[in-house]
């Protein structure tokens, strides 16, 4: 499988031509990124209007803003792509529907086969215990720009799915702040150089129930981002997530 890596020179792009690299069905031809500096065994281009129409895949761990252009050359080109870009915008979700009319596209905020399925606990204890106060709670290295994380985000998405009626808050203050029983809270926390923490605690009457998941590498994210490349490079037109690659959504 040939792949073009956009994001090729930030954390998340390195750790993904890193075992990309070391999978042998995988061969990197190609990575995009403001920084070109180095030597590669591959070419680095800063522009998405320099790719190689050879690829079979493109997997995205760049900046948001890089979408619009990415995603019109990925159609112009007929490439699928796996978009693991975080901060997205309505503006740039409405541009990725209406990519995936013309190409396979799977995008997630969290690529871990993990929170896929935490996603999918979430939501059943949401449903199954409809008393039960819900807050969530995320933690991160103290250089991530965006809060709440894309993932807690996810998270809110798969409780709100049974609670629609759930009004979201994120973080709390003040000296007037009792729980409205119908919120869901979200607490961000930046320290350190923590991965990826993230909790869902649902409390009720004299019990407390906590579903929570830890990154302990970013190989997770990458491993994760390597079987959506193999699945959407085989997959028909259309936009999919990560819980398609675990057997379907709830």
């Amino acid at each position: 499988m040939k792949i073009i890596i956009s994001g090729a020179q930030g954390a998340m792009g390195n750790t993904l031509v890193r075992c990309a690299e070391e999978n042998p069905q995988c061969e990197i031809i190609m990575g995009i990124d403001n920084n070109t500096d180095g030597a590669f065994p591959y070419e680095i281009v800063k522009s998405p209007d320099e790719i190689c129409p050879k690829a079979d895949v493109i997997v995205d761990f760049s900046n948001h803003s890089l979408l619009p252009s990415l995603l019109k050359a990925a159609v112009e080109h007929k490439i699928p792509m796996v978009i693991g870009t975080t901060g997205i915008t309505d503006f740039e979700n409405a541009l990725i529907d209406e990519a995936a009319k013309s190409i396979a596209i799977l995008q997630s905020g969290n690529m871990s086969i993990g929170i896929a399925l935490m996603k999918k606990l979430a939501a059943i204890c949401s449903e199954s215990l409809p008393d039960f106060d819900i807050e969530i709670i995320e933690a991160h290295h103290h250089r991530k720009v965006d809060s709440p994380s894309g993932t807690a985000e996810m998270l809110l998405s798969s409780v709100k799915s049974t609670r629609p009626e759930a009004d979201a808050k994120y973080g709390r203050h003040g000296r007037d702040t009792k729980r409205n029983p119908n919120e869901i809270t979200i607490h961000s926390l930046r320290a350190g150089s923590i991965v990826g923490e993230h909790e869902v605690l649902f409390g009720g009457p004299d019990e407390i129930m906590v579903i929570k998941h830890t990154a302990l590498s970013r190989d997770i994210f990458a491993q994760g981002a390597m079987k959506a490349a193999f699945f959407v490079a085989n997959a028909p037109i259309g936009r999919y997530t990560i819980d398609d690659i675990i057997g379907g959504s709830r």
